[in-house]
């Protein structure tokens, strides 16, 4: 069995840990003391079941991990990897599972770039509120080598995914997929967080797939000048991943916004519009949903 390790039980960190759990294959959740002493108090309830993860410090870990997940915040993240060195050997494998296009550059500069693999999570419906977390529809994992081939590492992950009954996609384009994925995080995370839409919302509501048709817009003109070919039918297949998932389920933004938290607003339109302005691109739609998201940031308290 294969060492692995996951930082971050959110709403999609508890929805894969439980999942390996439940198919019999060890995970352990890295975290610090504080979330260590938090978490063995509570536990969390995840579709109604008490789970107790083996959550371990940096310092307690006592081995090397094969495989690590992230699935922190995108504002997390640096702090989050920063002792990475301690459960890391030269062979481990670190996989972002955040939504955004530069969370592998920000881990690679920490533990190395030839650690890090490439991806990305699709078909999440996975929301939390506290230490209860449910969803409907098993999350797709989908990776892959930048150049697209399938390595060692590579089939290790495979391995480890079937052993554990994990849904994944092996892409020989992940740079081009990742951008599909961030695309789709453009349009329906932002447009639900200001509209507070569940995914029922976008799955009957023409105008609301309408305003995230046209940042999704945006998202493939700048990725074109980027040089990755996504094309307008890329939106329409963000649709139909969409109508696959629970009505009643809301995207980890619009959960964010909620409770109160800080967004990833910088990881989607911040960055978005930060890359457009290399290229000359105008992103009004994006701009609009930045300043937007931010007031809404600014009002938790007021």
């Amino acid at each position: 069995m294969k060492n692995v390790l996951i930082i971050g039980l959110g709403a999609v960190g508890c929805a894969v840990a439980s999942r390996f759990v439940d198919a019999g294959y060890s995970i352990s959740a890295l975290c610090d003391k504080e979330r260590k002493r938090r978490y063995e108090k509570n536990n969390f309830i995840i579709n109604g079941k008490k789970y107790t993860f083996d959550y371990v410090t940096p310092e307690s870990y006592g081995k090397i991990a094969d495989l690590v997940l992230v699935v922190t915040k995108y504002h997390s993240l640096k702090d989050a990897i920063c002792e990475l060195d301690k459960v890391i050997g030269e062979n481990t494998v670190v996989f972002s599972m955040l939504n955004g296009i530069d969370s592998e550059q920000i881990i690679g500069e920490q533990v190395g770039m030839e650690k890090v693999m490439y991806g990305y999570t699709y078909k999440n419906d996975a929301t939390k509120v506290g230490n209860t977390c449910n969803f409907a529809s098993k999350e797709i994992i989908a990776f892959g080598e930048k150049n697209g081939e399938v390595t060692k590492r590579v089939k290790m992950m495979m391995e480890i995914f079937e052993k554990a009954n994990i849904s994944y996609e092996l892409s020989q384009d992940i740079l081009t997929s990742q951008w599909w994925k961030y695309m789709m995080n453009i349009g329906y995370n932002q447009v639900s967080c200001v509209l507070k839409a569940t995914y029922s919302t976008f799955q009957n509501c023409k105008a609301t797939r309408d305003i995230a048709d046209l940042a999704m817009g945006e998202a493939i003109k700048v990725a074109n000048a980027e040089g990755i070919n996504l094309v307008k039918e890329d939106i329409a297949k963000a649709h139909q991943a969409v109508l696959g998932l629970a009505g009643e389920g809301k995207t980890s933004m619009l959960q964010d916004m909620e409770a109160k938290r800080k967004t990833e607003v910088e990881m989607f339109a911040q960055t978005l519009c930060q890359i457009a302005e290399k290229h000359g691109i105008d992103t009004p739609v994006n701009q609009a949903l930045l300043y937007q998201i931010k007031t809404l940031e600014y009002l938790y308290d007021k």
